[in-house]
């Protein structure tokens, strides 16, 4: 198995180095079994495939892509209410299932819609699932995961195309009769405009988050940041990570240096004045907001602001790790990049207490 865990580490995308070692003799392949077959991924209704006993009884993850044409009408047949009905129970006949992935556009809530007017409700209850990621459109699956514990709701390319639906729509039920659901969730991660009533709604729906990502395809959240934390303390005791953007798009008085003054400038000493002054007017409103969040969230151990940055609490306040990011936005040479890069990225401390 440590060879196994080895080759699993050291393979470029496109090798397939266990299958291929499964192929060595029967004993290898009995071994791989569970590996090989851990994560099962398919674009096309469940009764075009032909799943064995040996496939389900070891995956863990199930991913389904509803993008191709195998699930709408360029196929040649039409899905139907009986394709989500198929789905349901293959689902329910995998044994160690625990995470599910399924991305799906607005076309295909229909086929689901009519499969929930079925008398035999039992079907459509998940209790295996403890992980589900899917696009917006599939979010009402939260109401047939009774156990869940982690929710990723996120957007690909494609989905873009379609209006936005706030996120109180999107984990509502498809059938009119059904109850909204409220499994214990721990970990939310949603890209949504987050405005006081969309989070307003989410902590109270899921009041035992410990975990917390809200992504934004905006400029900024359309709720202030001072209400955003006194929301999530007045309403999250459980909240012990927060994952917010980029400071600079959370309205609390940080805009980063304007891309066309930095590029004008050629002079290299005036160009990392303009960095430091950058940083520093940076730095003061993340410990402004990690001020905030500390000091009115006592269970709260992390405050993300963006990828690349977060503070972790500590004994006498909060400790900063930073790493490097890109220069945004810069269209020039490769070597002019670098350049910038490189100035912006040496007047930010990677560690240092927070005030």
């Amino acid at each position: 198995m440590l060879i196994c865990d080895h080759l699993n580490q050291t393979r470029a995308e496109s090798e397939t180095p266990l299958k291929n070692l499964s192929l060595t003799n029967r004993r290898f392949h009995n071994v791989l079994h569970p590996l090989l077959f851990k994560t099962l991924q398919i674009n096309r209704p469940v009764s075009q495939l032909t799943p064995t006993s040996l496939i389900t009884r070891h995956v863990r993850t199930f991913k389904l892509d509803m993008f191709g044409s195998l699930w709408w009408w360029c196929s040649g047949s039409y899905t139907s209410s009986s394709d989500a009905l198929d789905l349901f129970r293959y689902l329910q006949s995998l044994p160690i299932l625990k995470t599910m992935e399924i991305s799906m556009m607005r076309r295909s809530i229909d086929m689901f819609s009519a499969a929930f007017s079925d008398p035999d409700q039992d079907v459509f209850t998940l209790d295996k699932i403890e992980n589900l990621v899917v696009t917006s459109s599939a979010a009402f699956l939260v109401n047939h995961c009774p156990n869940l514990k982690s929710l990723v709701v996120q957007d690909g390319s494609d989905c873009l195309l379609e209006t936005y639906t706030d996120l109180p729509s999107r984990l509502a039920p498809l059938h009119a009769s059904a109850t909204p659901s409220s499994p214990p969730l721990t970990h939310f991660d949603a890209t949504a405009t987050w405005s006081a009533s969309e989070l307003l709604s989410l902590v109270q729906t899921f009041p035992h988050l410990q975990h917390l990502r809200m992504r934004s395809d905006t400029y900024c959240y359309r709720a202030s940041t001072p209400t955003i934390i006194e929301t999530l303390s007045t309403n999250l005791p459980s909240l012990q990570t927060l994952h917010l953007v980029k400071s600079g798009s959370l309205g609390m008085g940080y805009q980063s240096v304007w891309q066309r003054r930095i590029k004008a400038c050629s002079n290299a000493e005036y160009r990392r004045m303009l960095w430091r002054e950058n940083e520093k007017l940076r730095v003061a409103v993340e410990n402004m907001i990690a001020r905030e969040a500390f000091g009115k969230m006592e269970g709260l151990r992390e405050c993300w602001l963006g990828e690349k940055r977060v503070a972790r609490r500590c004994e006498g306040g909060w400790m900063w790790e930073r790493k490097s990011e890109d220069v945004e936005d810069c269209v020039m040479g490769d070597g002019a990049i670098a350049r910038l890069r490189m100035e912006k990225e040496a007047v930010v401390v990677g560690r240092e207490m927070g005030w």
